[in-house]
């Protein structure tokens, strides 16, 4: 799968973000505990960013564990969540955007870390706001990042549980939206990230929502894992 789709949310962004120098402001606050296997994990803080400039406003939010053996994944997370303002520094029109990105830790243990980072956008002169979820896993173990390709095949096996879930799990709208084929296209740019009961697709969708997810329980993912050690912190 592609770890770093292009949404059509994000094209969005990019032509209306602007290149100027940014400003940061820094804030931190405790977050409540992440979904974890074991006890006595690292304590999680919410680091808080922003950007400003005449009617253009991003702001950020992105989880930071303590302690030296996370520099890894902490570098990781930050660099997800201030995405966005990267994007502002690349461009010339940042004219009345407003963006929000909330990162959060929805698993840990000790060897591995997985996060969800939700992007709302809105324009000026435009009522809707858009809205896409971009992920991180990470590997404490090997100390670096792991992508889709690395965690699932995309093969049948993989199709089936996913039209379950989107027949259980999902509105009748988005239901009719999921056909076979956009069902398949769309499970080759999912974004994945891990909660204790299973995993979490999430799919950018051309519905007013934007984004629609389902969670496979990890019962159902034998038959589409990969060899990778990070299924070892989750239970068949």
């Amino acid at each position: 799968m592609k770890k770093r789709m292009v949404f059509w949310i994000g094209m969005a962004i990019l032509t209306a973000l602007a290149g100027c120098g940014t400003e940061i402001r820094a804030a931190s606050a405790a977050q409540s505990a992440p979904e974890s296997v074991s006890s006595g994990e690292a304590s999680v803080r919410t680091v808080s960013a922003e950007y400003k400039k005449g009617d253009t406003e991003i702001t950020a939010g992105y989880p930071q564990f303590d302690g030296k053996e996370y520099a890894g994944v902490n570098a990781q997370l930050k660099k997800e969540a201030l995405s966005t303002m990267d994007n502002v520094k690349a461009h010339e029109d940042a004219a009345g955007i407003m963006a929000e990105t909330a990162g959060r830790v929805e698993f840990s243990s000790k060897d591995f870390v997985s996060a969800a980072f939700e992007t709302s956008f809105l324009k000026k002169g435009n009522p809707h706001t858009f809205r896409s979820v971009r992920t991180v896993n990470y590997d404490l173990k090997a100390d670096q990042a792991v992508m889709e390709q690395d965690l699932i095949v995309n093969n049948d096996a993989l199709y089936k549980a996913a039209d379950e879930a989107v027949k259980k799990q999902l509105s009748h709208e988005l239901q009719t939206y999921f056909t076979p084929q956009v069902l398949k296209d769309s499970l080759d740019q999912s974004q994945l990230c891990f909660k204790k009961d299973g995993i979490v697709v999430n799919f950018t969708v051309s519905t007013p929502d934007d984004h629609a997810e389902i969670l496979i329980p990890y019962a159902e993912t034998l038959g589409f894992r990969t060899d990778s050690s990070v299924w070892s912190n989750f239970a068949a």
